[in-house]
């Protein structure tokens, strides 16, 4: 009987002849997993009604059912409700991703992959999956939610700060200057993401790359570095609003 996290039996659904056989020598060569695959959706649910994997490798792409209404599908069948679903795919956008997840899936693997990492991936993502689907501890949530209404009503002075320190290295370009304002740069960068505003945390980080390539002994011109701070503030500037 397989333990909790182990991943023995999977499930390969793509209507790509080629896909179906490169992904099944990878999963069973390199992982020793007992690997089934399928050529559509609805063989797919044909053959999950009647055995269960460990995981699927869902294309979302093929004619007929595609994987969103596949994925719906194999949700709706006795036992599968918690198996783990990665999408595989070209399609991966930012909002397509997030539609995935949202939509029930564990991942998403982008086309084309990497045989001979492909494994490893789909460890990771089940792992991953399995890890947010723990139970937590009473209350969390919301003391997560309040921590993060903290940290975005400081994101004003965080802003100012970054200005007035950006402003003091244009004027005074040394050592002590570049590091004054690529320190909370840095900050805001690493610790916006961990309180779920990416898109803060993204601008931050193209700002602070700008930063490092004019380095400690550069020279830094404003008009190159403006552009990077105005889309920081715009986004700063939104996420107050949500």
């Amino acid at each position: 009987m397989n333990q909790p996290n182990e991943i023995r039996k999977v499930l390969v659904v793509d209507d790509e002849a080629d896909i179906r056989t490169v992904a099944e020598m990878s999963l069973s060569t390199i992982a020793g997993w007992a690997t089934t695959v399928a050529a559509s959706g609805d063989e797919a649910i044909e053959v999950a009604g009647r055995e269960r994997f460990d995981v699927v490798l869902l294309d979302m792409m093929m004619p007929g059912r595609d994987g969103l209404s596949t994925l719906q599908q194999l949700r709706g069948l006795e036992g599968w409700a918690q198996i783990p679903v990665i999408m595989v795919t070209a399609k991966a956008q930012r909002h397509e991703i997030h539609g995935y997840l949202e939509a029930g899936a564990a991942g998403v693997i982008t086309k084309p992959f990497d045989p001979m990492t492909l494994a490893q991936r789909v460890r990771e993502l089940v792992a991953s999956a399995r890890r947010s689907a723990a139970p937590k501890p009473a209350g969390l949530a919301e003391r997560l939610a309040k921590l993060r209404e903290g940290y975005v009503a400081k994101l004003p002075a965080k802003l100012v700060e970054i200005r007035e320190t950006h402003a003091r290295w244009i004027a005074s370009p040394t050592v002590e200057s570049y590091h004054a304002v690529r320190t909370p740069v840095h900050k805001l960068h690493g610790t916006a993401g961990s309180y779920g505003l990416a898109e803060v945390s993204t601008a931050a980080g193209k700002f602070e790359a700008q930063i490092l390539e004019v380095g400690e002994s550069g020279t830094p011109s404003a008009d190159a570095l403006e552009g990077a701070l105005s889309e920081l503030q715009r986004i700063v500037e939104a996420a107050l609003e949500n």
